[in-house]
């Protein structure tokens, strides 16, 4: 397996990422306060890869609910792949997405 990704993790950094460590994969993490939500994706370590926090800035937290994202650059054979791992709460709605910046 190259890569994995977990939704409703529900840990937040009080949970050391020594916890989760798995042999030969990098972990990602974006956790959430108050046991809910949370994102984790695990690559293979000897790929070259990066996050692209500049993607997971179109995540949507408000009071119509949150968008979570994890964006990770990887390079396998020569050619680049974006992996990411993206979780929507049930309340949120479609309009919310539309007035997002993530439809801009």
């Amino acid at each position: 397996m190259d890569v994995l990704t977990i939704q409703e993790t529900k840990i937040d950094n009080s949970f050391p990422n020594n916890q989760f460590t798995v042999p030969m994969y990098r972990l990602y993490r974006q956790d959430f306060k108050n046991n809910e939500g949370g994102l984790m994706m695990y690559i293979r370590n000897d790929m070259p890869q990066f996050r692209r926090c500049d993607l997971e800035r179109f995540s949507i937290n408000n009071t119509n609910g949150r968008i979570e994202i994890i964006a990770v650059e990887v390079t396998m054979s020569k050619e680049k792949w974006l992996f990411s791992s993206v979780y929507k709460q049930p309340k949120v709605n479609l309009n919310t997405i539309m007035e997002s910046k993530i439809m801009s």
